[in-house]
């Protein structure tokens, strides 16, 4: 093993100080994860529609809309902002 440790950077290597790293999820990937969170919120409270046998609309739709919503969080958290 080579002295230093795994953890350690080469000499060469700078990293940026803590004031000039990009944040880790940028503005516009926020806005997306809030919009995600309502898409979540909206296909819970839609689930609460449904019936038993799951044979109206909101049995069909509040899934899609759960599911939706957590692909949006998931996008927002590599969106990136606009150049």
């Amino acid at each position: 093993m080579k002295a230093g440790g795994p953890g350690k950077k080469k000499s060469g290597g700078k990293s940026l100080p803590e004031a000039e790293r990009p944040p880790l999820v940028s503005r516009r990937g926020w806005r997306f994860v809030a919009a995600g969170a309502v898409i979540v919120a909206a296909g819970y409270v839609l689930l609460g529609a449904t019936d038993a046998a799951g044979r109206n609309a909101a049995s069909v739709a509040s899934p899609l809309l759960v599911m939706s919503g957590y692909g949006v969080i998931a996008f927002g958290t590599i969106a990136r902002e606009k150049s």
